[in-house]
């Protein structure tokens, strides 16, 4: 009777390579606590004759809760995972889909107000618009470069999302948005109004129908790369690499669920529901979303970044028993 092939198998502790090249040394102890290596390994053979080591201290019954541990961060999900995904053998596209997956929904940055006006400052001038609007209204990067002229409406204080810029083989096509709940109309914090009408106020005249920001020949859809490299020096200025355009779109909805929103009025305000959801939530989120602008405005407090594009009014008195009241904002540079 032929013998089986068996395979060597790890049954205590683990081994990863790190993006250094280095090798990492981890095991569960009899404390049921997961303990690492002092530091990583030049090569996999030292890990494994470390990991041996720690093996038969275990067995010998001489292991001992290690006295000196050196303090190292947590490893995130988002590390953990993408590790997993290095180690796999999957297909390119395999590898695309999982790190979309990663990109849009595990270990999302998300901007606090200082953060975000800091950003918003750094940009290039000509994009401070499209990416306030995915800050602070939550719309998507092809959800901004898909607004008409018509769609931003200052008087009423809304911008209507009605369609959106899609890639499809190689071009950029205009089309409605992902989901029936992506077709929504999202009110405007009230401190950016004086400044967007300042800045609407100083465009060219364009027809209704004509995208409100175009490409360079002024009639085709922007490409999202603009978008990305006006934004690759927003978020340098605030020092965090990892952030994507998209999470400009979940600090606006963090900002709403800070505030008290209900998750009618996120998956409303931020279109991120199913069809049948979003019929569902509509009513509520219709009553109340003008009134969540409103909070919205409220964390802007001291000297703003938008300030300086409208004439200053003489602060409020504070409320009684209240904060002081909000600060108004303009976009400078916006002309």
């Amino acid at each position: 009777m032929a013998r089986r092939k068996t395979q060597a198998k790890r049954v205590f502790g683990e081994i990863s390579k790190l993006p250094s090249g280095r090798f990492r040394a981890r095991y569960t102890g009899p404390d049921l606590n997961r303990h690492s290596a002092p530091g990583a390994f030049v090569a996999r053979i030292d890990a494994e004759a470390w990991l041996a080591e720690q093996e038969r201290a275990i067995s010998r019954g001489d292991w001992r809760v290690p006295k000196k541990v050196v303090a190292q961060a947590p490893e995130t999900l988002g590390e953990y995972a993408k590790a997993v995904v290095a180690r796999r053998k999957l297909r390119p596209a395999t590898v695309a889909l999982y790190d979309k997956v990663l990109r849009l929904t595990i270990e999302i940055e998300v901007l606090s107000v200082a953060q975000l006006e800091r950003y918003l400052l750094a940009v290039p001038e000509a994009r401070r618009v499209p990416l306030l609007l995915a800050g602070w209204c939550g719309l998507r990067s092809g959800e901004v470069r898909g607004l008409r002229v018509r769609d931003l409406d200052l008087d009423a204080g809304v911008v209507h999302v009605r369609q959106a810029v899609v890639r499809l083989k190689g071009r950029l096509l205009i089309g409605p948005p992902k989901t029936a709940a992506g077709v929504r109309s999202v009110a405007i914090p009230p401190h950016l109004l004086p400044a967007l009408k300042v800045w609407r106020d100083a465009q060219p005249t364009h027809p209704r129908d004509a995208l409100l920001f175009p490409a360079g020949d002024g009639v085709s859809p922007l490409n999202d790369s603009v978008l990305r490299t006006a934004h690759d020096k927003g978020k340098a200025a605030i020092e965090m690499p990892g952030l994507k355009t998209h999470g400009l779109r979940h600090t606006s909805a963090t900002m709403a669920a800070q505030l008290g929103a209900t998750l009618a009025e996120l998956q409303a305000r931020i279109g991120h529901s199913t069809p049948n959801m979003a019929m569902r939530y509509q009513h509520v989120a219709a009553e109340r979303d003008a009134e969540l602008a409103q909070r919205m405005s409220a964390l802007a407090t001291g000297r703003s970044w938008v300030e300086e594009r409208v004439e200053p009014k003489k602060p409020a008195p504070p409320r009684e028993g209240g904060p002081g009241a909000s600060s108004q904002s303009a976009l400078p540079g916006l002309g």
